[in-house]
């Protein structure tokens, strides 16, 4: 009797001890998320991918500096994306709701040291660097009560969302990459336009119900999920005879791979939040975090 009492009692302290760390690794996903650093984070790998295809010397005040933009941006976003957030996502909307104020500080302390480590590389790397934020600017804020956000017209946003990250991942490892020419970067820049584009009108897909509400009129919105998934496959899929130019100027097998599989991955994203009766509300780490896994493949096959 003793052995089962003792057998029950050690039950009991794993159980406990195991519901105890699933509820804090739940409360710690739940608050990267709503904070933005999840997507600040995953931003600084996708900002690590490009050095490697283009063979140049990572700059870690460079990463450091662009992990800081992502989130200024990301959370200047939640901050005018207050009543979209109530029904998209309550959680975050609360969040932004309780620490306006810290976050309002955060965006402007974030982007003052993301300047000073792009002036301590170069004036072009500070250019590039504002690109975000100023995209961030003019599609997010209202500017004047006549005139609409460029948000609110129909594609602008995806479409400067698109523009503003692949111009600010492809070019900052180019400046840092001698000689290389117009026919490696421009591949390189439309799979990350194509690759942000595509994300963006995913989560647009995620919160159709809200945009509607509001009325935002995304894509979804306006041409209804079946087209929307449709436009997006084929554009998705548009990446491979382009990407595949850069064989010819030196990419190497191993890293054509690794766009493949990252082109194939957005085509999963996209099935998988068109045809969800309920997307979870982690979907943004599936979205955002495939850099992990691109870029552990990328050092899997240098190694093979």
């Amino acid at each position: 009797m003793q052995q089962v009492d003792k057998i029950k009692y050690w039950n009991d302290v794993l159980n406990s001890f195991v519901n105890t760390s699933y509820k804090k690794i739940e409360n710690l996903v739940s608050f990267l998320l709503k904070s933005t650093l999840s997507t600040a984070i995953f931003g600084s790998l996708r900002a690590y991918y490009p050095f490697l295809l283009f063979g140049a010397v990572v700059s870690w005040n460079i990463l450091l500096a662009t992990f800081l933009v992502i989130f200024a941006v990301y959370c200047m976003n939640n901050l005018t994306d207050k009543e979209e957030d109530e029904v998209n996502s309550p959680e975050k909307a609360s969040f932004v709701n309780s620490n306006e104020k810290t976050l309002t500080f955060a965006v402007g302390s974030s982007y003052i040291m993301a300047i000073i480590l792009g002036f301590l590389d170069s004036f072009y790397t500070v250019l590039i660097l504002l690109v975000p934020l100023f995209a961030g600017v003019i599609y997010s804020i209202k500017v004047s009560s006549k005139l609409p956000r460029l948000k609110d017209i129909f594609a602008v946003k995806n479409i400067i969302i698109a523009i503003s990250w692949a111009v600010a991942t492809t070019f900052i490892p180019a400046i840092h990459t001698p000689n290389v020419s117009w026919a490696f970067i421009i591949p390189i820049l439309y799979f990350f336009f194509v690759k942000s584009f595509v994300n963006s009108v995913v989560c647009d897909i995620r919160d159709i119900e809200g945009d509607t509400a509001n009325g935002i009129r995304t894509i979804p919105v306006g041409i209804g999920k079946e087209k929307t998934k449709n436009m997006l496959s084929a554009l998705t899929f548009s990446i491979m005879p382009v990407i595949s130019i850069l064989l010819f100027y030196g990419l190497s097998l191993g890293y054509f791979i690794t766009m493949a599989f990252s082109m194939i991955n957005s085509y999963w994203h996209i099935n998988y939040v068109s045809n969800a009766e309920e997307v979870s509300k982690y979907m943004s780490l599936l979205v955002h975090g495939e850099w992990i896994f691109v870029i552990v493949l990328c050092y899997i096959i240098t190694l093979v």
